[in-house]
């Protein structure tokens, strides 16, 4: 199957003309979250907010509700703070979250404060996220050599944190909000779906709770990079493979909570209505075109005359989920995976592919995939390619691309010519 080439964000830089004017017409229809101002701003006016340098690097918004940002800074860090150079900075219409931050940041020790000015607002360090304080703290005083050495990959304020430690061994670990039991149980199952599948020969790189911390795993640093990075069309071919086994893979109900996960076609289809959704919210301007695909998708896929089968997937796989080493591949982060259509992963692959503006690697997974026994249906693979597409059109907007809304767009069309 051919797969087009696509678009992607442009490297960090000032916002154009036309991504400003969208910005600013979102300010005006969203008063009440009294920070969008700041965030929209090339970080001049968050970097004087903060009295220190401050850049972007992701945006969460909720209409009427929220914004919640990460950034990242060139200043001297805090002597107290081990990643003083990363932050976040949250806006609420309701000031009650903004005193359960500071609760939160002073129970583990971290420094929170109110920004000055901006009404509901709130800033702090890595490990002053009001989610994740706690685990923090418990990890601190339960594996100090974990977090001693450690360095910040990646913060999505409230949901995770990922660092890197690189003491004895060379390790990430990945913070999660403390859990509730149905939510613990997963993810014990999760490390035991992980060994289960290293049993069946399928590379993947194994966890564990260190300290026994039910909100925190820990697992092997692997190869030289993920396979966005590396773009290796060998790897991708062995990802390919390994995908092939992993959607062979039979278990039987129930034997793994995670694996016995299924992903319903009405979950999907809300997908692409909330994907569309997302892009409304934003892009007023693009309402109606994103909502005409999520309709086509959902229509073909109703009208499909190919009987559903569903396998287990891996469920959001893309480039980045794939570790490239020495002649070998390692695939991770399984938190959605699941029972679903083997094109699922596929088309997600493939659009991610896409955005990277490196067409070939799907090629590649899919000539891997092929010649491993995989089936390979084209007409359900560009369905779940265009649902892909959709999904991921607004991630420009939340990291900021200096054109986001000319890569929306260009996704959007992507999205379209798949489904012609």
């Amino acid at each position: 199957m051919t797969i087009a080439a696509g678009t992607g964000p442009l490297p960090n830089g000032r916002a154009t003309a036309r991504s400003r004017a969208a910005e600013q017409d979102l300010i005006t229809r969203d008063p009440r979250v009294a920070a969008l101002r700041v965030v929209f701003n090339d970080d001049e006016e968050l970097s004087a907010a903060l009295s220190h340098p401050a850049h972007v690097t992701r945006i969460r918004y909720k209409p009427a509700s929220s914004v919640v940002i990460t950034y990242s800074s060139d200043s001297t860090a805090d002597p107290h703070d081990r990643w003083g150079d990363h932050g976040w900075l949250a806006s609420y219409v309701d000031d009650r979250k903004v005193s359960k931050s500071l609760v939160a940041a002073r129970r583990g020790n971290a420094a929170a404060a109110r920004v000055e000015g901006i009404q509901g607002t709130v800033h702090g360090t890595a490990s002053a996220d009001r989610r994740l304080a706690g685990t923090l703290a418990r990890l601190d005083q339960a594996c100090p050599e974990l977090t001693a050495a450690s360095t910040l990959l990646r913060h999505n304020p409230h949901r995770r944190l990922l660092l890197r430690t690189t003491g004895a061994t060379d390790l990430v670990v990945k913070v999660t909000p403390r859990t509730h039991r149905a939510s613990t149980d997963l993810q014990f199952r999760q490390i035991e779906f992980l060994d289960h599948l290293l049993s069946e020969g399928i590379p993947v790189v194994g966890l564990w709770h260190p300290g026994g911390l039910r909100d925190v795993v820990a697992g092997q640093w692997w190869g030289t990079g993920d396979l966005a990075a590396v773009q290796s069309t060998d790897a991708a071919g062995a990802a390919g493979q390994a995908l092939a086994a992993l959607h062979s893979l039979r278990l039987a109900p129930g034997q793994f909570a995670i694996g016995a996960r299924i992903v319903d076609p009405a979950l999907a289809r809300s997908e692409s209505v909330r994907a569309a959704g997302a892009i409304a919210v934003v892009l007023p301007e693009f309402a109606q075109r994103a909502h005409r695909l999520a309709d086509a998708i959902n229509d073909r896929r109703s009208a499909s005359d190919r009987p559903s089968d569903p396998v287990l997937t891996h469920g959001d796989f893309s480039p980045d989920q794939v570790l490239v080493g020495p002649g070998e591949i390692r695939l991770v982060d399984f938190d959605r995976a699941g029972w679903s259509d083997p094109e699922r992963d596929l088309g997600s692959f493939a659009a991610a592919a896409i955005m990277l503006r490196s067409p070939d690697l799907a090629v590649a997974l899919f000539d891997g995939y092929a010649g491993a026994g995989g089936e390979l249906h084209p007409d359900a693979i560009h369905d779940w390619l265009a649902h892909a597409l959709l999904s991921r059109a607004i991630d420009p907007f939340r990291y900021r691309a200096p054109d986001w809304v000319g890569d929306v767009e260009r996704i959007l069309a992507a999205a379209e010519q798949v489904l012609e």
